[in-house]
């Protein structure tokens, strides 16, 4: 009783209600008329209106919690109406998107390398690893099996070849 009477006290001192201690009953009497809410005024367009925004609103949402394509940063810009052109790097969806990219770009590197050096002569697995300097053996294992299969390179015993028929 004591920390709501401190209360009242407070909320009397700041001009929000007007408390008078009594000993008897304790009432509260608001400052300002209140309406009534079976005269508050709320059309059905109204409330529709804020049903489709709030639900709009809740797509969104699911969307950035969803979405792993694109930058995050944008689709919160997106959503506050700004716009930024760049990504930013930083989200986890840019940086799983900037492994992809570096994925693609070190296979091609290591294609080209292998189709290049392969127009000249035949060479085994191990000739091919050492002539490029490629460490990782199965990153090289993977762009060769890639490349066979894509019929760009053949295999003749134990030797590669450029398949000059593509």
């Amino acid at each position: 009783k004591q920390s709501i009477k401190e209360i009242f006290i407070k909320l009397d001192q700041k001009g929000v209600i007007s408390y008078l201690e009594k000993t008897s009953d304790t009432s509260i009497k608001f400052i300002q008329n209140r309406k009534d809410a079976k005269y508050l005024e709320f059309s059905e367009s109204d409330i529709e209106k804020e049903r489709v925004q709030a639900k709009e609103k809740l797509e969104k949402i699911i969307d950035y919690i969803k979405n792993k394509k694109r930058c995050r940063n944008q689709i919160l810009l997106e959503y506050f109406n700004e716009e930024k052109l760049e990504n930013c790097k930083i989200c986890d969806n840019c940086i799983e998107l900037n492994k992809e990219k570096m994925k693609k770009e070190l296979f091609n590197s290591i294609s080209k390398k292998i189709i290049d050096i392969l127009k000249n002569k035949e060479l085994t697995y191990n000739e091919i690893k050492n002539e490029i300097e490629e460490k990782n053996e199965e990153t090289l294992k993977n762009v060769l099996n890639y490349l066979f299969d894509n019929d760009l390179i053949n295999k003749f015993g134990n030797k590669y070849t450029l398949n000059t028929n593509k």
